[in-house]
């Protein structure tokens, strides 16, 4: 008798295959709708003309939310505000203003399933990348004549191909401000020098710092 795979059967295959399959799972999840991305990329920020970013919103989503958020990264809408004093951050999504107030709060829910480690990380991401210390797994290669780099993650790759071009496209947004910045990170600390704002004490005195 010929073997009749099921739908969960072949969703189950297909999910093992992780990010390649993700194509065909979303063919198959018939109470998914798929949202196409009708903005122009901003340049300012290292977009690309045009966009072909297609974001998948479930049952358990309201309707055309996750094309809401990735429509945001051409608008540069940060509704999402925090609340913390001297802080003048804006994000996104409501996902990024939680991962950035666990930096305030030190919450680190995340935990190395690696038992000789114990450490803990605020997002999931940031752990995935982290066991890839153990695991000495470098998955990006630098494609650079002569460069032998690999990464551990795909952030990092990104930062060093922009010493090969030399781009920098993170801008701060304050008005009169012509900063330029290779690595996100660098423009999430920046804000703090238009603020008079200094939050952190020293124990033995009583100077403030930014």
């Amino acid at each position: 008798m010929a073997l009749q795979m099921t739908y969960s059967m072949t969703l189950m295959i297909l999910s093992s295959w992780a990010d390649r399959s993700f194509s065909w799972r979303i063919a198959l999840l018939p109470m998914s709708s798929m949202y196409q991305c009708k903005n122009q990329a901003r340049p300012d920020i290292g977009g690309r003309p045009g966009c072909a970013a297609r974001r998948r919103d479930d049952i358990h989503t309201p309707k055309g939310y996750g094309l809401k958020s990735h429509t945001r990264t051409h608008t540069g809408e940060k509704p999402y505000h925090c609340q913390e004093i001297c802080c003048t951050k804006s994000f996104k999504t409501s996902g990024d203003l939680q991962k950035h107030s666990r930096t305030r709060t030190g919450e680190k829910p995340f935990m190395c399933p690696c038992e000789s480690c114990g450490r803990f990380f605020t997002t999931s991401n940031i752990r995935k990348v982290h066991v890839r210390t153990h695991t000495g797994e470098q998955p990006y290669y630098c494609a650079e004549p002569g460069c032998m780099r690999a990464f551990a993650s795909a952030t990092n790759y990104e930062n060093h191909m922009r010493i090969h071009t030399g781009e920098k496209p993170y801008v701060c947004t304050v008005l009169g401000c012509d900063k330029r910045f290779t690595e996100y990170s660098s423009l999430y600390k920046h804000p703090v020098v238009h603020t008079p704002c200094k939050p952190y004490n020293c124990n033995h005195c009583v100077k403030t710092y930014k």
